[in-house]
């Protein structure tokens, strides 16, 4: 039961929730034209994956990742997810005003001083 927990606590973590972030910023530096072409493409990659899910490593988990990056092509859905985005990054915030000892990056962790 422990090992649940701890799963539970991980996706409602500020940890997550920035790489859910990151993701989605995925080819923001790019021009608008090709970043749409690879957001597709990677949309569509990532959905294709999903449907293989008997395979090892893929799995139903892409399949909504898959529908998030190619809903961010489309203006409507766009504007719903940044407002989602920006909403995940102010409860970021807020945790981390908290609680100073909080991860500050995923990809770097360091123990805040």
């Amino acid at each position: 039961m422990g090992l649940v927990r701890k799963g539970i606590a991980f996706f409602k973590s500020p940890q997550f929730k920035r790489m859910i972030i990151k993701f989605l910023r995925f080819g923001d530096r790019l021009p608008i034209g090709l970043r749409v072409f690879v957001r597709i493409v990677l949309g569509l990659l990532l959905m294709l994956g999903g449907f293989l899910f008997f395979l090892p490593v893929l799995g139903l988990w892409m399949l909504p990742l898959g529908v998030l990056m190619i809903g961010t092509c489309i203006p409507f859905f766009d504007r719903k997810i940044r407002r989602w985005q920006n909403k995940i990054e102010a409860e970021i915030q807020s945790a981390e005003q908290q609680d100073p000892d909080v991860v500050v990056d995923c990809q770097n962790p360091k123990q805040a001083q």
